[in-house]
């Protein structure tokens, strides 16, 4: 998972550092590294390995406060995960624009086409896979971002480049037209994909 990749990095290691960290803390931190990526992504400052270094300060996604909270919210069932959601999001100064696809089985002509021909910048995109690897349990969250500007009357891509943040990995700067093969590699990692979710945002 190496291709295209332009910063490295590791929640695993991140949240290693930080003494005192329960399972409750660490549990939802890849979705909130993502949103944290994602507000950086808005900002339009800085470069990648810039964000990885910030992504990794104590007062960042990986604070533990924030964690047990988004957890403990998370895991109280039914509507509680969108609530929990909507906290994290807008704790960033972002705000959700669009659930795109709600828990679904997974399809990824739907992603794609999403991504590459972007109604929106910001994407929290969640997966379901069995097992366990290093950094997931059963589930992980990774985000994309589509530089938008509006000309004629709707939004256009400024470049070609889909810009993503893994947090088992790091930064990634993939070509379009190559964002569904770099998918289906993430897919095949996981072993594979079997349920997913979109959502977007935007800045707030």
């Amino acid at each position: 998972m190496k291709d295209n990749i332009v910063a490295n990095f590791s929640q695993v290691d991140v949240m290693k550092a930080k003494k005192g960290t329960s399972a409750a803390a660490t549990h939802g931190a890849c979705h909130n590294f993502s949103i944290e990526w994602l507000s950086f992504m808005f900002e339009k400052k800085g470069n990648a390995d810039q964000r990885m270094k910030r992504l990794s300060v104590r007062d960042g996604a990986g604070n533990p406060v924030l964690q047990k909270t988004f957890a403990s919210r998370w895991s109280e069932g039914g509507s509680s995960y969108q609530v929990a959601d909507r906290m994290m999001i807008s704790l960033r100064g972002l705000k959700e624009t669009a659930l795109l696809y709600d828990y679904s089985y997974f399809n990824i002509k739907n992603i794609v086409k999403a991504v590459t021909k972007p109604q929106h910048a910001g994407f929290i995109y969640s997966f379901w896979f069995p097992g366990t690897v290093i950094g997931a349990d059963g589930a992980h969250t990774i985000a994309f971002y589509r530089s938008l500007s509006p000309k004629q009357g709707s939004l256009k891509t400024d470049n070609d480049t889909v810009y993503i943040f893994e947090p088992n990995f790091g930064e990634f700067e993939v070509p379009s037209k190559d964002f569904e093969s770099w998918l289906t590699k993430l897919a095949n990692f996981y072993a594979p994909f079997q349920y997913h979710m979109v959502k977007t945002v935007a800045a707030a």
